[in-house]
């Protein structure tokens, strides 16, 4: 599934690592729709809207972050990518309530959209990060395949876990909401250490190679 290089020493395995781990975290996408009719009793159109505001971010960002060029900047971009993910999920998490009223309901839809440019920002660095990662002509189109099958196999993990959240309360949509959203910011905190590692790791790669 990954290519060789990356169960060697060198940044790709957490470059991979942080492309999962991000992804899995956007998965809290799944139940914003359904939360948005049931606490902000919201039309199920409109809660359909309320849903993709994360993906609104994660294009925006994405296309804001793609242009930058300077290693440096790309580096602290990578670093901190995960925390504005954080940052987005808490903020929802410690609003959502019951009940919710319309200002309520726009500050969790802004806080998607952080959450959105958060993977956004890092996401077309860490691909052509794993892409550039690797010298042999063959491994580099496995490196490049492997984007997707670690896309999709995070976020179905990510999906199965906020599943098991909500499930487990059940008898409270507000509770279920906190927990989802409160577990995910804890998760994309956490992958802050493996975008450190992946910037750091490619920094003195790229230094041994030049």
């Amino acid at each position: 599934v990954l290519p060789p290089t990356a169960f060697r020493p060198g940044p790709l395995k957490w470059i991979y690592l942080t492309l999962g781990l991000l992804m899995a975290a956007t998965m809290v996408d799944m139940y914003v729709p359904l939360f948005g009719q049931r606490l902000a009793h919201l039309e199920p159109l409109v809660a359909g809207f309320l849903g993709v505001t994360l993906a609104v971010g994660w294009t925006t960002g994405e296309i804001a972050s793609a242009s930058v060029e300077r290693r440096q900047a790309v580096t602290r971009i990578v670093a901190v990518a995960p925390l504005v993910m954080a940052i987005g999920l808490g903020s929802v998490a410690l609003s959502v309530r019951a009940g919710a009223s319309a200002a309520v309901t726009i500050g969790w839809a802004a806080a998607l959209v952080v959450t959105g440019t958060g993977i956004g920002m890092a996401w077309p660095h860490l691909s052509a990060w794993a892409m550039g990662s690797v010298e042999d002509t063959a491994e580099g189109a496995t490196a490049a395949a492997a984007i997707n099958t670690v896309q999709l196999i995070c976020g179905a993990f990510g999906a199965g876990l906020a599943g098991v959240i909500v499930n487990a309360n059940q008898n409270d949509d507000g509770a279920a909401a906190r927990w989802m959203f409160a577990v995910f910011a804890v998760l994309a905190a956490l992958t802050a250490v493996a975008s450190y590692r992946a910037t750091r790791a490619s920094v003195q790669s790229g230094s041994s190679s030049s």
